[in-house]
């Protein structure tokens, strides 16, 4: 395979990723409740996810750790994928967070929390350590 191939698989392998990790987080982000419940479940899902035995991280953070700046085509994709997910983030906390607040800058926090963990877990293995940066984190969204 040539190497433009296999730059060519690996984004059409990361939109396929997106497309099947997209409805279960958009699902789990649209339900109803307190904003903070509804992310806190959301980022516990995650460390757990990232914690599992058998979890070798995030596909799309470890390719923005990776291969980003060398592909253009990766590049695009890895750019792209954050914004539905920014979108799904800004929602829940919009309505119950104080009018001063960007929920767009608050979900962009969210997102770099959420890759942070990511690649937080690849090397500290501790449910510990993933769990208060997502307490500090959702602590930028209370009143």
């Amino acid at each position: 395979m040539t190497p433009m191939a296999a730059r060519t698989g690996c984004s059409s392998a990361l939109e396929r990723y997106r497309e099947i990790q997209a409805a279960p987080v958009r699902r789990l982000l649209e339900r109803k409740g307190p904003a903070l419940k509804v992310l806190r479940d959301f980022f516990q899902g995650s460390v757990d996810a990232l914690l599992s035995e058998d979890c070798k991280g995030c596909l799309m953070a470890n390719t923005v750790t990776e291969l980003t700046g060398l592909d253009e085509a990766v590049t695009q994709v890895c750019s792209a994928s954050a914004r539905p997910l920014e979108a799904a983030l800004s929602g829940p906390a919009s309505g119950e967070i104080p009018a001063e607040r960007s929920p767009l800058q608050l979900a962009r926090f969210l997102m770099n929390t959420l890759s942070g963990l990511a690649v937080t877990a690849k090397a500290a293995r501790e449910r510990k350590v993933l769990s208060d940066d997502v307490e500090v984190a959702l602590a930028a969204l209370d009143r």
